[in-house]
């Protein structure tokens, strides 16, 4: 069945195919800001109209998803991006939301990430301690990172059970640093951080209608 496009529609579809498209998904990546559900309806359009979108939408794309319903249509699309990324070395937490037959595709369900946005053109260090089975803890041991994107540094790893990652971020420029607050990861099941999305889309799936209604109704 065909439908008539309006010229609204149409002019929403091409006013967002230029640059501000780009700018937009820039910021809702490296600043971490919110996007319009219309901005990510007509980034997805023009995927499906040309089969590609540039990087930074990509990303935007995922990001955006992880937290938020998709369905049949947004399928094919969200895991040609992530292999593509995947390619690349381009690695996000955010990536981990997905499902599990896909992140063991990618070979990363056993993966571990935290991320630093920089405030500043800087060098970005990366300290930690790796604590088995509650040993006492020995000094931090430094890393310096390069971007995934942008200002974006992502620090990616595998725990396994009893270890514990303590960590934090420095960043240093000529005249100033910047150090974050200590934080603590452990190795989880990924199945119970799955997202909240990710999981009605998984009940959908499986037809688990009554699980669905009494946790997500």
């Amino acid at each position: 069945i065909s439908r008539i496009v309006t010229t609204g529609e149409r002019y929403k579809y091409t006013a967002v195919r230029t640059a501000p498209k780009s700018f937009t998904a820039k910021f809702h990546v490296t600043k971490q800001r919110e996007i319009a559900d219309e901005v990510m309806e007509i980034l997805c359009m023009e995927y499906h109209h040309q089969s590609t979108i540039p990087e930074v939408c990509q990303i935007a794309v995922l990001q955006y998803y992880a937290d938020h319903a998709w369905g049949d249509v947004q399928e094919n699309m969200l895991l040609t991006f992530l292999r593509e990324l995947s390619i690349r070395q381009i690695y996000f937490p955010f990536f981990l939301q997905y499902r599990k037959d896909w992140l063991k595709e990618l070979q990363l369900y056993d993966k571990t990430m935290v991320a630093y946005y920089a405030k500043k053109k800087g060098k970005v260090t990366f300290r930690y301690q790796l604590i088995r089975d509650g040993e006492e803890a020995g000094e931090y041991h430094s890393e310096a990172l390069g971007p995934v994107y942008e200002n974006v540094y992502v620090k990616s790893m595998i725990l396994f059970e009893g270890e514990e990652l303590r960590y934090y971020f420095v960043e240093s420029g000529e005249k100033s640093e910047i150090r974050t607050e200590k934080a603590v990861c452990r190795k989880v099941d990924r199945q119970k951080e799955i997202g909240k999305y990710m999981r009605i889309n998984q009940l959908i799936r499986e037809g688990q209608k009554q699980e669905l209604i009494e946790n997500f109704a």
